[in-house]
This record gives C-alpha cells, sequence and structure tokens, in this order.
C-alpha cells in the first residue's frame, strides 16, 4: 500500500547558491522600496485631491499602512541578508517541504514519525536521503 510522507528539503550553501539568493534578497529589497517610494508619492497626490480636510487623516493613514507592511518586510529581508552572509559555505539551509510516497506492505516497521526523510540538495542536484532526528526530542 501507498503512504504519504513529509519529506524536508535541506539546501547545501554553496557559492552559487549563496550569490544567487543575494541577489534575489537584494532585487526584493529594492522593489519593496520602489513601492514604498510610489506609496509616498500617491499619498502626496491623494492628500491634495481631497476635499475636506477630515479626510486627510484618514487618507494618511491607509497610505502609511500600507507603507509601514513594505518597511518592515524590507527590514526583515535586510535581516535574512544579513544572516545569509555570516552563514558559511556548505552549511545546509532549510529548502522547503514535499510530499513522498511510500510503499509499505504488511509486516514492515510503521515510519517513525519522530524520524522524518531528508533529501539533501546541492546546486540542483540531489546529494544523499536521510533520516534525521527532530531537534526537540527531549534528548540531552
Amino acid at each position: 500500500m501507498q503512504f504519504l510522507q513529509t519529506v524536508s528539503i535541506k539546501q547545501v550553501l554553496t557559492a552559487n547558491k549563496k550569490e544567487r539568493l543575494t541577489k534575489e534578497l537584494n532585487q526584493e529589497m529594492d522593489k519593496l522600496q520602489r513601492e514604498i517610494e510610489q506609496f509616498h508619492f500617491q499619498l502626496h497626490k491623494a492628500i491634495k485631491k481631497s476635499e475636506p480636510v477630515s479626510q486627510e487623516q484618514q487618507i494618511r493613514m491607509r497610505y502609511e499602512q500600507e507603507i509601514n507592511k513594505r518597511t518592515d518586510k524590507r527590514k526583515s529581508l535586510e535581516f535574512r541578508l544579513q544572516q545569509l552572509d555570516r552563514l558559511p559555505i556548505d552549511s545546509e539551509i532549510a529548502g522547503g517541504q514535499t510530499q513522498a510516497i511510500v510503499e509499505l506492505t504488511i509486516g514492515d516497521r510503521w515510519p517513525d514519525q519522530e524520524q522524518q526523510l531528508e533529501v539533501v540538495v546541492r546546486d540542483g542536484i540531489i546529494e544523499q536521503f536521510r533520516e534525521s532526528r527532530r531537534s526537540d526530542d527531549g534528548m540531552v
């Protein structure tokens, strides 16, 4: 019988991977910065168009909420970029999860839920499969 099992993907941080991730993070930060600037521009434009002065505060609050969301995202990306810079080459980083089909027959050992299957990938090529223990297994 076939069952689905969650598999963790671990990416090995190579020089190419680090460069690509750095580039992606920088591009996302640039995009957010452009959006922030656009919201500032639209805010000033909307304030000029607002007839009653009482609407100005509401308009300002709406735009500032959007600006703050993007500013927070940008700060988060900056932090991730700093962390990436500190990681040494050949470190393993989380690359997400996927589902795998596991074939089990009568008499097979039931997969231990504490031991999750991991796939280690280096530059897009599967390097190894392994079972890992969770770090929160209560062992000292």
